[in-house]
């Protein structure tokens, strides 16, 4: 390994990693993981959580720009132990069904990130400082939407809800089971147009309650309107700032 810290990149054993050292160890815990294929273990040669290295190291490179991952790949990130900073937010259940983990060397909470289709392209990782989202090189966020794969299987008739970020997902199926989609960074984007029309539902944009919200909200109504789908921005309580604030009676009232 090269580096003087406690985190030092190498070149990966498990595929064939011979340009730029694709994976990092931790010496003070004696934990290593392979960002490109997935692969992790401890410096005394044992794999973490006694995983089978074949199963988590099947990457597929999907376009010149982004590698997919195999489903068994989030197992590094929440098979280990259930993550404390999710489960206290939105629950076990609701957790464990977005896969919502722990980084196994930053100990940082994480949730994937997927394509359309929903397969993994990485996962995101949040953090107290700046910037409070960390995401995995080389995927375009503005092409994605956090729960897009399970409100893809939603009765066509129900009212999909459209949030920023992850967490707001999340508390709207914890809080009430509704269908809600979240945008990755900085508000709605057009590459993201044609995955809600895809849905072909009505859609209830719900972004945060401040001035950057309301105004990113009149923006999307009218965006998505103009491509002919019935939208409408959520009316808040007094108060509150998104959803995470809110108890699921106050969320299926303004709902």
């Amino acid at each position: 390994a090269s580096g003087r810290g406690v985190e030092r990149a190498f070149h990966c054993h498990v595929h064939d990693n011979t340009n730029t050292p694709a994976a990092s160890v931790n010496v003070a815990l004696g934990v290593w993981v392979c960002y490109s294929c997935g692969a992790a273990g401890k410096t005394d040669g044992t794999l973490s959580r006694e995983a089978d290295v074949t199963r988590l190291t099947r990457a597929m490179v999907t376009s010149a720009e982004q590698h997919a991952y195999t489903e068994t790949w989030l197992d590094l990130f929440d098979s280990h132990h259930p993550s404390k900073y999710w489960t206290k937010r939105v629950g076990a259940e609701t957790a464990e069904l977005y896969r919502c983990g722990t980084h196994p060397t930053t100990g940082l909470p994480t949730y994937p990130i997927r394509s359309a289709n929903g397969t993994v392209l990485g996962v995101v990782c949040r953090q107290d400082g700046h910037p409070k989202y960390l995401y995995p090189a080389g995927v375009s966020v503005s092409e994605c939407l956090f729960g897009y794969e399970y409100a893809a299987y939603a009765p066509a008739e129900s009212l999909l809800i459209l949030v920023e970020g992850a967490s707001d997902v999340l508390a709207f199926h914890s809080q009430m089971r509704a269908f809600a989609v979240g945008v990755y960074g900085a508000g709605f984007k057009p590459l993201q147009v044609p995955l809600i029309k895809r849905l072909r539902r009505r859609v209830l944009v719900a972004f945060d309650n401040d001035k950057a919200g309301k105004q990113a909200s009149t923006q999307t109504v009218e965006t998505l309107r103009s491509e002919g789908l019935v939208a409408a921005a959520i009316d808040w309580p007094s108060g509150v700032k998104d959803a995470g604030d809110c108890s699921g009676a106050i969320l299926r009232e303004i709902v």
